[in-house]
């Protein structure tokens, strides 16, 4: 005779528990590093946005305006590098890109460029140009940019849908 039950609701609480599991990712939650979400992407686009400040690029993929031949010469006399973007060094290394503010929200990550006031001016003023230089935008997302934090939000996302899946905690 057929007179197995066709529902059966064992289980569901668990199933229910793991499925907001699943539904509260957010910037705030572990990543695939063991940081949060928002962190390592934060960091995908910083190293990403000092990749292309090492290549004098904007975030349109052309080279920036050449130095003035003046100041190029006087870079040259004093020693200095004759690179664009680089005068004693300091702004163009990897920590200005990356250790700079962060703020983590749930669905929001914001941060900014330089990890000291003075390095946040002096580049504020090359990325925006004033009367005496061009602009020379650095600081602001393109393709491989965003294309790295998709890639670290995506992993991140994945291995918390692997977690939820299984019952493990956020």
């Amino acid at each position: 005779m057929v007179g197995a039950p066709v529902f059966d609701d064992r289980g569901l609480d668990e199933l229910e528990t793991r499925l907001r599991k699943a539904a509260s990712f957010d910037f705030r939650s572990r990543g695939t590093e063991g940081e949060s979400v928002g962190l390592e992407a934060r960091l995908a686009a910083g190293a990403a946005l000092h990749d292309r400040f090492l290549a004098a690029k904007g975030p349109n993929n052309r080279k920036w305006p050449r130095l003035n031949p003046a100041y190029r010469a006087w870079k040259a006399r004093n020693g200095y590098p004759t690179r664009i973007g680089v005068l004693t060094g300091e702004s163009s290394v990897e920590r200005q890109f990356l250790g700079g503010k962060t703020t983590i929200e749930p669905h929001r990550v914001t941060f900014v460029y330089g990890t000291t006031a003075r390095s946040q001016k002096v580049m504020g003023h090359f990325h925006r140009g004033t009367a005496r230089q061009p602009k020379r935008p650095f600081f602001a997302m393109d393709r491989k940019s965003t294309t790295a934090v998709r890639k670290a939000i995506r992993e991140a996302y994945r291995q918390h849908l692997r977690r939820a899946i299984r019952g493990e905690g956020r």
